[in-house]
């Protein structure tokens, strides 16, 4: 089985936290059959980078040409 564990952010996305393939044979991991995804803690001191570019270029921390993100 294939787990994948997943820290939810205060924006709303995830980032990875960790990996386990525990002996799968799969190249990618979300192909796994048995593939599971477990949050495993929330974090709502922090954004993703895409995230903070977005709202420092609306503050005026940053530069406008960091809106071609979106």
């Amino acid at each position: 089985m294939c787990l994948e564990r997943l820290t939810k952010l205060r924006c709303g996305h995830y980032e990875i936290y960790q990996v386990d393939k525990n002996g799968c044979k799969h190249a990618l991991h979300k192909q796994c059959p048995n593939f599971l995804q477990l949050i495993i803690r929330e974090d709502k001191k922090r954004s993703c980078m895409r995230c903070n570019a977005i709202r420092n270029v609306h503050l005026g921390f940053a530069s406008p040409s960091l809106m071609s993100m979106k």
